[in-house]
């Protein structure tokens, strides 16, 4: 999926923040920026499964207006990663 952040999103973040959330249903994913600056792909399955999450940090990313981020799990893993883009 493509970002565009934000232009008051900088380093010191006093919250974490919500980048995206689909809407629940059997599954429930989310991207969120924590104050360390690692974005955190959080993904819910059924209660069986319970809550995954997978994080990279993009502390190097904050000067990149555009993101371009991967997103990838199946039943064992799960994975994120970012680049930046202009």
């Amino acid at each position: 999926m493509r970002y565009t952040r934000a232009e008051r999103l900088t380093a010191q973040l006093d919250m974490d923040r919500m980048l995206m959330q689909t809407p629940y249903e059997r599954v429930l994913a989310a991207l969120v920026l924590d104050t360390k600056l690692n974005l955190r792909f959080i993904r819910t399955g059924n209660p069986a499964e319970g809550a995954r999450v997978a994080l990279v940090n993009v502390e190097s990313l904050l000067t990149e207006k555009h993101w371009d981020i991967s997103l990838a799990w199946d039943a064992d893993n799960l994975s994120v990663s970012v680049r930046g883009y202009s």
